[in-house]
């Protein structure tokens, strides 16, 4: 069974043909062709039913990370037990201010629209990249509650993956992967607790769901694995493919994309619907055009289209000021959605709009209720540290 398959077979997907119907042309039109208001903003389209929200743990590791669902996080390699600390990532530029307060009056905080524009500007200005590989390093981790009754702490468990994808016939793409990259304590008072428990080096999670082996996590980490990544699309020899709304694309074909935003939301739209993963909405446009300005190898036109999308689709909430799982300050959105089980969710998107870089990626658990929380409990994140095309050599695993 193949990714397409298998999320297939965990929700239906839409009718055939739903995006080039007349009604979902009508849909997609009130996100992209609306007449501008006096704002500037264009209007959002109608919403309709949902499908189910894919969480990490929904489907297997490789199908979840082909489909572009899962959400990682930075840290590389450093002692553990370790805290979250201030310094970048490894191959990160260092976040930038995205403006100077008046030494008079603080500066207003920018909205949604606001910063994105801006930071669509930067990648606009960035010049297209070139090179033999396309490298994308993130590093993915989610807090996990140990420790005895009383006496209950929050640690990370954390993996790193790094795709050295080719772009000639003559490099093999490969990829590298730290599956258990250490875990520690998350914050101060974590560790106090940590070094009241004993200063474990091992944690024994019970199996889940029951009859199943138990999780171990360990304090030090693993060693990384190198392998080919094959990644070819069937109907492209050679050709590495990239997932974007359930389907898979040559870097060719990102190229390609539109550098219009209403356009690219148009031609977006039709992608999800044929990927079957998604229906075409506010929610899945919002995860596509995050796709591209966070991971995949488009030129900076589009990307900067991408961003110039986001920042007229309903539901995108400007969350001011914020600093990712490593330190980065940066510009986050939000978008909000509940899912099938009645809880509600929030997708972060942590931006450095002054070089238009997308730094990390947040999900958060806010609650059941019949409104989502204002503050909730963070479930997994991202951060990507290398995003760029470069004419360096693959690095052995040793020199990770």
């Amino acid at each position: 069974m193949d990714i397409d398959e298998l999320v297939r077979a965990a929700r239906p997907r839409t009718a055939p043909g739903w995006a080039r119907s007349e009604a979902g042309q009508r849909v997609l039109d009130g996100v992209v062709a609306a007449p501008p208001g006096r704002s500037g903003a264009v209007r959002a389209m109608p919403a309709r039913p949902t499908r189910r929200l894919l969480l990490a743990g929904a489907l297997p590791a490789v199908a979840v990370a082909a489909a572009g669902a899962v959400f990682m996080t930075v840290g590389a390699s450093d002692p553990v037990p370790h805290t979250n600390g201030p310094a970048p990532a490894t191959g990160s530029p260092a976040p930038q201010s995205s403006g100077a307060a008046s030494p008079t009056r603080a500066a207003a905080p920018l909205t949604a629209r606001q910063m994105l524009l801006a930071a669509a500007e930067q990648s606009a200005s960035h010049p297209a990249g070139h090179g033999r590989y396309w490298v994308l390093r993130r590093e993915n981790g989610s807090p996990v509650e140990v420790g005895p009754p009383g006496g209950r702490y929050t640690i990370n468990e954390r993996s790193i993956m790094e795709e050295w994808s080719s772009t000639g016939p003559v490099d093999p793409s490969i990829m590298l992967i730290q599956r258990n990259a250490g875990a520690g304590p998350v914050t101060d008072a974590d560790r106090a607790a940590w070094e009241a428990d004993g200063r474990p080096s091992q944690w024994t999670l019970p199996p889940s769901p029951p009859a199943t082996d138990p999780v171990v996590i360990d304090a030090a980490a693993g060693p990384w694995r190198q392998r080919v990544n094959t990644g070819a699309r069937p109907d492209v020899k050679g050709a590495i493919q990239y997932y974007l709304a359930g389907n898979a694309y040559t870097v060719e074909q990102l190229a390609a994309l539109p550098t219009d935003p209403r356009q690219l939301a148009r031609k977006l739209g039709g992608m999800i619907d044929a990927g079957g993963i998604e229906v075409r909405n506010n929610h899945s446009l919002f995860q596509a055009a995050k796709e591209l300005v966070g991971h995949l190898p488009a030129t900076p036109a589009v990307r900067a289209a991408a961003y110039r999308m986001l920042a007229e689709i309903k539901g995108t909430q400007s969350l001011g000021e914020v600093t990712d799982q490593h330190g980065r300050r940066g510009q986050a959105v939000g978008f909000v959605r509940r899912d099938d089980g009645g809880r509600w969710y929030q997708t972060r998107l942590i931006i450095d709009p002054a070089t238009g870089q997308a730094l990390a990626e947040e999900i958060w658990d806010l609650g059941s209720g019949a409104k989502a929380t204002k503050t909730g409990k963070l479930r997994s994140y991202e951060l990507i540290a290398r995003a760029e095309f470069t004419d360096e050599d693959v690095p052995a695993t040793g020199d990770r």
